[in-house]
């Protein structure tokens, strides 16, 4: 992740605010630096779980009684939420996220928290569960994690994001996609449905971003399974056999756990040895069952090879048409809306929040006809100042676009395919959100959407 997101930098030791940035730490005597740093580094003690379902209980038990001051006040000073419900996604700060939150209250729910998870650091912790909701004649379910940091001597959170949004209405089927990574020690398929296994082997620190830690463990390949035996064709055409098995864990750490690992903490001390760091990164974020590729190197997705091969997409280069997609942007209720806080909100609230970044892409199926065009707008808004994005899907049909869908949080096309071979084209998305690395879209909502994620427990302002 780039120093872009990293948290503004703040006075405060880092145990009084969870989510701010202590100065620069003042250089250490001569004698002192000079001094040998022990062979091991006492690992603080992690957040108790205990506390940690007590504050989940807590967090559910204010929604169900209705206790807004209650629920307010389990919420960090510096806080970021992400939103999603069905297929929107929405980002908030604090005092956006309560106002919004204060709405939900007005209304009775009925909030579940099941088979929650706890990753625990010193500093912070990642609890992962499945949420229930439910107000109305609204019902959705699907994982969400709470990044939980201390914050004077309270729990608080940091951040909320439900990570996957499913309105309860007849599930459809699971298309035949599994993204892949490349590591240090080669290319992997990462195999979602295999269960987790309890045992592993010695932890391998991996080579891909400096801010993500990415650590490997090798496993058994389950028995009698499929996938041991199974070759993959990649989107790049090659074909590779699966020949090792290894937990993949993914997580780019709180700020202040970093710190602590690397000494650069208020107050400094010694960096954490390798091993220990590579122990507690494996530990914060549940791992992920994968397969090393004998024979391929690059790719973004595999499928397996009797899996007919996705049909790529043409671009469209019609001026005209995309000009037309640019305008039906405008036209959304959603960017009317955006505009309206844009006026309200922003220091220079001159012009549409818009103009500066709007782009819009058009692609063919070149068997069916269909032509989707992709309007996209970010207006580069930090956390201090008012943040305004949009992406809207259409689709042209006959001499009108219909929108198939909006709410989408900007991002980059890596491909635009059709993965399930019934003529209907789908988006497959770079760094939609911060925790999720390629996400395929299909603007049908015709199945649930796969998607390659860490775990990401900073702070982005």
């Amino acid at each position: 992740m780039s120093c872009m997101l990293r948290c503004i930098v703040a006075a405060l030791p880092l145990a009084l605010v969870g989510c701010e940035k202590p100065r620069e730490p003042t250089p250490a005597p001569a004698a002192l630096q000079n001094e040998a740093p022990p062979a091991v580094i006492a690992a603080s003690a992690p957040i108790a779980e205990a506390d940690l379902l007590a504050l989940l209980a807590r967090w559910t038990e204010v929604q169900n009684a209705g206790d807004f001051a209650g629920y307010e006040q389990l919420y960090a000073s510096k806080f970021l939420g992400i939103k999603r419900a069905g297929d929107k996604t929405t980002r908030f700060a604090r005092e956006s996220w309560l106002a919004d939150r204060k709405r939900m209250f007005a209304k009775p729910m009925s909030v579940e928290a099941v088979e929650p998870t706890v990753h625990a650091a010193a500093e912070s912790a990642e609890l992962v569960f499945t949420q229930r909701w439910a107000s109305g004649t609204f019902r959705d379910a699907g994982p969400k994690k709470l990044l939980i940091v201390r914050e004077g001597k309270q729990l608080r959170i940091a951040q909320e994001e439900m990570l996957r949004s499913e309105l309860q209405t007849p599930s459809a089927k699971v298309v035949d996609i599994h993204f892949t990574l490349k590591l240090a020690s080669g290319l992997y398929v990462f195999l979602p449905e295999l269960p987790i296994p309890t045992e592993h082997g010695p932890i391998t620190r991996e080579a891909e971003e400096d801010s993500i830690y990415t650590h490997s463990a090798p496993v058994q390949a389950p028995d009698a399974n499929v996938w041991s035996t199974q070759k993959v064709r990649l989107d790049d055409g090659c074909v590779g056999e699966l020949d090792a098995f290894v937990l993949l864990s993914r997580v780019e750490p709180h700020f202040g756990t970093v710190q602590t690992w690397e000494g650069t903490g208020v107050p400094p001390g010694p960096a954490v040895p390798a091993k220990q760091i590579a122990e507690e990164a494996f530990a914060l974020a549940t791992p992920q069952v994968a397969a090393r590729v004998r024979g391929c190197s690059e790719g973004l997705f595999a499928q397996r090879t009797d899996t007919p091969a996705p049909t790529q997409a043409v671009p469209v280069t019609d001026e005209p048409l995309l000009e037309r997609a640019r305008k039906a942007f405008a036209a959304l209720p959603s960017v009317k809306a955006l505009q309206q806080r844009h006026l309200a909100e922003a220091e220079d609230p001159h012009g549409e929040w818009w103009t500066s970044s709007l782009r819009a892409e058009a692609y063919r199926h070149p068997v069916s006809g269909q032509t989707l065009l992709v309007a996209q707008a970010d207006n580069g808004g930090t956390c201090s100042d008012f943040s305004a994005q949009e992406t809207a899907v259409f689709e042209l049909r006959g001499d009108k676009l219909v929108r198939l869908r909006a709410g989408l949080p900007p991002a980059r096309i890596l491909r635009t395919l059709d993965v399930d071979g019934d003529g209907r084209l789908e988006l497959l998305f770079d760094r939609p959100v911060l925790s999720i690395d390629r996400s395929l879209i299909s603007p049908d909502k015709a199945w649930p959407e796969p998607s390659l994620t860490h775990s990401y427990q900073d702070c982005p302002c």
